[in-house]
């Protein structure tokens, strides 16, 4: 995809990026039981960020951060793999 490899880090997602942030979105390529506060931290004011939400049954969830309040709204079914935290980080 050609990106420079300073826009890829290895690490634990829950944790987000602080040192590049804050993000206008955030896109979770996995599901959450709930929305990792670092990232809802890490995103702009206003801002959005799509993850899917759940376990076996996961629907996509539009979460909007504006004026410091936050709102949250289903879009659809989904089935994503669930983020873990990695028990021995590189």
């Amino acid at each position: 995809l050609h990106y420079p490899t300073e826009n890829i880090r290895l690490g634990d997602g829950n944790l987000g990026w602080p040192e590049r942030q804050p993000f206008d979105k955030i896109l979770l390529a996995c599901a959450v039981k709930a929305p990792p506060p670092a990232l809802v931290d890490q995103l702009k004011d206003p801002g959005l960020m799509v993850y899917p939400y759940g376990a076996w049954e996961q629907i996509l969830i539009l979460l909007k951060k504006n004026n410091g309040k936050i709102t949250e709204r289903e879009i659809t079914t989904v089935r994503f793999v669930s983020m873990v935290t990695p028990t021995n980080e590189r």
